[in-house]
């Protein structure tokens, strides 16, 4: 699936394997919300980060959303039930026993400089707004004078797992969109392995 690029890119979960390709360090499912995430924004719910089990996930998760603001409904038990999901699936790869979980709401430029992250790895996906944007290996990089040509984007719902510095000496090198001034919101699910040090 590897083909001129660092990423492996594939409509099917699987692709995940290719993450342990050393030539690999960005492994996209590229797949389609079967809800309308757009909606969970409505109430302004807030952004929270917790540690969690891979065990507990999903009832921690159903307190964490409720003191966050988001209001109860069908789309909130489907994020649930896709997060709960996604963390499954992270679980063989993080190695851990716990993970770090972000829910964040963001209407601002978080994180708009390409830069890597200090994780072994990372699981990503935008659940509504503008998706992470990423560089291929060798468009070299953590700055802001990058050709537009070069930088790709995900789109909602795709899931990204990806290489950082403690796991290659090439690790993804990816931003958040620019929105600020935009109006737009964007909904972003971050999981990365827990390692026992505070945050």
């Amino acid at each position: 699936m590897i083909a001129e690029t660092s990423a492996a890119i594939s409509t099917q979960p699987c692709v995940f394997d290719d993450i342990k390709n050393k030539n690999c360090n960005i492994a996209i499912w590229r797949r389609q919300l079967s809800f309308d995430a757009d909606i969970l924004l409505i109430n302004n719910p807030k952004s929270f980060r917790t540690i969690v089990r891979f065990d507990k996930c999903r009832s921690l998760l159903q307190s964490a959303v409720v003191q966050a603001g988001y209001i109860e409904g069908a789309a909130l038990t489907n994020l649930i039930n896709d997060i709960s999901d996604l963390c499954k699936i992270f679980q063989p790869f993080a190695c851990t026993q716990e993970i770090e979980l972000r829910l964040e709401v963001i209407d601002g430029d978080a994180c708009r400089k390409f830069h890597s992250d200090f994780v072994t790895l990372g699981l990503i996906s935008t659940y509504s707004g503008p998706g992470t944007q990423w560089l291929d290996s060798g468009d070299d990089q953590a700055g802001e004078e990058i050709e537009p040509n070069s930088i790709h984007e995900m789109a909602p719902g795709e899931v990204g797992l990806f290489k950082g510095r403690l796991a290659t000496n090439d690790p993804v090198i990816h931003r958040s969109p620019p929105i600020k001034g935009t109006g737009k919101k964007r909904l972003v699910l971050v999981l990365n392995p827990y390692e026992g040090t505070d945050y």
